[in-house]
């Protein structure tokens, strides 16, 4: 980049204008000059020091670059993948789910049938043509819903990365691999890949170090012909550059936007800006802008009790006159009409759902599950109700074709920005509020605050009755504990949002073990992976249990036959409560509700 000069005479005077640029060669050959930033007038002095300045920038810019190659380079050359162990699992006919978590970077492949596999919100599809990669600490659940038997082959590995100490030592350690297929690959030949599964398990089951290196070659093998990436032959993407510009016009819609600014801010002639958002978008970047705007103020008139005044001016639009005629316009309805009348919901998580069926609202799409269904359904009529599972490509068109007003959400979703495409969104950030936050963050959105106080004082009172009930059943100085079984891995939670913790340590003011006290709940933990060494540490003298059985563990290996929980005080006393892990998952008022009569059940059925 260099200071390029312009002069312009005015009344008699010469000034000089100048503007940053960056060489490059056209495709003809012609060397030319891509405009990075105006600069404006400047005096000879201050041009002097910006250029002393860019070249400074640009003699830095050469040194990082060598450094992050040299970087690259070697944590590239350290990387070690070291196969730990291929499964092989069978799943018969119609198998309900179940719910598993992978402890390594795991690869999961189809050799007969398929199924459907969910994990961080979205549904993914198993299939022989298909592998699927999830990250170590992935939680999934796994449906077998075909009258075929699904086989599978699960293969863990780790990451090893080395750095070199003081003393110049090499020390080994576990990386984290952060590689962007996660989810679903498409083989491109998957005949071969699973002919290298096949003669991965043999090499692993043969004689020690004769076939060590032979398994070792086919791991690579299988890694590469799963995870090979084709490289782009054209230098600039069009869709790319769209997308950044049209997640520039997300963040300051508020601003004066035009498409000679973000014409410039990518470095293309406004014209060819045009037609490439014309090309990616289906409209205009006008229109677009000016429905981005609309769908903003859409939200406002719903999320908050601004005047449509300032509504226009919020979003950017400063004449409230052009903000009514364009929302009529796109909407179909003035703003003033669009607030007052009722609205239409599609709730895509269980909770939010929960909420609104809580409420007295039936939302026209929603995310629940079916037991939840059927107890909604015998007090609401839910004929104009449509459940729709996991997030996918037909939940989106679902969504879509059903034309909310408003679609439940939370923050962390993926596709967030392709929901406010269709609809006004409310996400919910279910780390930072607490289910009383949330229910009452939706009851202001659907304007039903006053039901949802209702609810929650009539609960508080339930609480205080069951309070009284405990205090006969369990002594001050007794504790609890909250345990989660998933693939024989031996999770504690505290307090925060799901199995029970909230109710248990916050509604009954149960007493939880100091560790689970100083080590989760007052660090704000969800929860923490313990080894079974350390379980009698953290066993109360009552235990909540959730456990989900698994396919990926030997019935020989399960918790309950080992020697350390036999010893458990709590165990021996007849104190462990197993619970109905799909209704202490929640936290949402019906969850919540049922929760507390099973626990007041447990408590009251089991000696003292």
């Amino acid at each position: 980049m260099f200071l390029k000069k312009s002069t312009v005479t005015k009344n008699g005077k010469t000034y000089s204008y100048y503007k940053i640029v960056a060489a490059y060669k056209a495709e003809d050959g012609k060397n030319k000059h891509r405009l990075i930033k105006h600069v404006g007038r400047l005096s000879d002095q201050e041009a002097e020091a910006m250029r002393l300045v860019l070249k400074e920038q640009q003699r830095q810019s050469k040194a990082t670059s060598g450094l992050n190659e040299k970087i690259s380079r070697e944590l590239l050359e350290s990387s070690l993948f070291v196969p730990k162990e291929i499964q092989s699992l069978i799943y018969a006919p119609y198998s309900q789910k179940e719910w598993n978590v992978a402890d390594s970077d795991t690869l999961i492949m189809v050799r007969q049938g398929s199924g459907m596999l969910y994990m961080n919100g979205r549904k993914h599809e198993l299939k022989q043509d298909t592998a699927l990669f999830c990250h170590a600490g992935s939680g999934m659940h796994l449906f077998n819903e075909n009258n075929q038997t699904l086989e599978l082959d699960k293969i863990t590995f780790d990451v090893v990365g080395e750095t070199a100490t003081l003393s110049t030592e090499r020390q080994y350690f576990r990386k984290k691999l952060d590689w962007p297929q996660f989810g679903e690959i498409r083989l491109s030949s998957a005949y071969r890949a699973h002919q290298l599964v096949k003669q991965l398990k043999k090499a692993a089951t043969g004689e020690p170090y004769r076939h060590l290196f032979q398994a070792q070659l086919l791991f690579y093998e299988l890694l590469h012909l799963i995870f090979q990436e084709e490289s782009s032959s054209h230098p600039f993407d069009s869709k790319s550059t769209i997308e950044h510009a049209v997640a520039y016009m997300r963040e300051h819609y508020r601003e004066e936007l035009s498409r000679e600014l973000l014409a410039r801010m990518h470095r293309v002639s406004p014209s060819y800006f045009s037609r490439m958002f014309k090309k990616e978008k289906g409209t205009s970047f006008v229109e677009y802008l000016t429905r981005l705007r609309i769908e903003k103020a859409r939200e406002l008139l719903q999320l908050s009790n601004a005047t449509i005044s300032s509504i226009s001016k919020e979003v950017g639009i400063k004449n409230e006159y052009y903000f009514s005629r364009k929302f009529k316009q796109l909407i179909g309805e003035s703003p003033s009409a669009y607030a007052k009348r009722p609205k239409q919901f599609v709730s895509l998580i269980p909770n939010a759902t929960s909420c609104l069926l809580t409420l007295g609202i039936v939302p026209r799409l929603g995310h629940i599950d079916p037991w939840m269904l059927e107890h909604y359904g015998k007090k609401l009529s839910l004929s104009e109700f449509q459940r729709i599972d996991w997030w996918s490509q037909e939940s989106e068109e679902l969504v879509s074709h059903a034309k909310p007003d408003l679609i439940l959400c939370y923050m962390e979703s993926q596709g967030l920005e392709s929901l406010r495409e269709i609809a006004p969104v409310l996400p919910l950030a279910y780390d930072q509020m607490n289910w009383r936050e949330q229910f009452r963050m939706i009851a202001d959105a659907v304007g039903k605050r006053e039901s949802c106080e209702g609810w929650l004082a009539q609960f508080d009172r339930q609480l205080e009755d069951a309070r009284k009930q405990l205090a006969k059943r369990i002594g001050d100085s007794e504790t609890v504990t909250i345990l989660k079984i998933v693939s024989e891995k031996i999770y504690v939670y505290g307090d925060l949002r799901s199995m029970g913790g909230p109710l248990i340590y916050q509604g009954l003011q149960l007493k939880a073990p100091s560790i689970v006290q100083a080590n989760i709940i007052n660090q704000r933990k969800l929860n923490e992976w313990i080894p079974l060494q350390d379980l009698p540490e953290y066993a109360g003298d009552h235990i909540i249990l959730h456990h989900y059985p698994s396919h990926w563990v030997e019935p020989s290996e399960q918790l309950a036959h080992s020697s350390v929980w036999k010893s458990l005080p709590a165990v021996q006393n007849n104190r462990v409560y197993e619970t109905n892990a799909d209704i202490f998952y929640g936290f949402d008022p019906l969850s919540l509700s049922l929760q507390l009569k099973l626990l007041l059940e447990h408590f009251t059925s089991h000696s003292s």
